[in-house]
């Protein structure tokens, strides 16, 4: 089955190097994702696949379980949901654009459930609230 992609993009008035680490420390997640209260580290090396954390969701008693499964410094990073039936992959590129970047999030799913893909993704892509990240770091600025 073929694999599905939804995607979402923005530019953002950060240069590429100060973005990327920026959205790859997870203690900034609860700043700009809907879905994330708290997120820490379960392992010792944090940047470089393989690396697992967990995110405290709102509402939710049971914490999620991430896996890094890509990480590219300055171009890219994918992170899997392992303790989810779906388990989505949620991809994000990182493109220089001069003193600014373009970020692209993505959300993929393989096998039977990529059917979902159009759906289910578009609801997981809405907690990457990018338009919140731009605002964030644009007023830092």
């Amino acid at each position: 089955m073929k694999k599905q992609t939804v995607e979402q993009q923005i530019e953002i008035d950060w240069p590429i190097r100060a973005l990327f680490n920026y959205v790859c420390d997870i203690h900034n997640n609860a700043a700009w994702q809907d879905r994330i209260d708290h997120a820490e580290w379960t392992a010792i090396d944090h940047y470089c696949a393989g690396a697992r954390y967990t995110c405290q969701q709102p509402g939710r008693t049971r914490r999620a379980t991430y896996e890094v499964t890509e990480h590219t410094p300055y171009r890219k990073r994918a992170v899997t949901r392992r303790d989810a039936w779906l388990q989505p992959t949620y991809n994000m590129e990182f493109e220089p654009r001069g003193e600014r970047t373009l970020l692209r999030v993505s959300v993929s799913f393989n096998g039977p459930w990529s059917l979902m893909a159009p759906w289910y993704a578009g609801k997981l892509l809405a907690a990457y609230d990018l338009p919140r990240l731009k605002q964030i770091l644009e007023t830092e600025n």
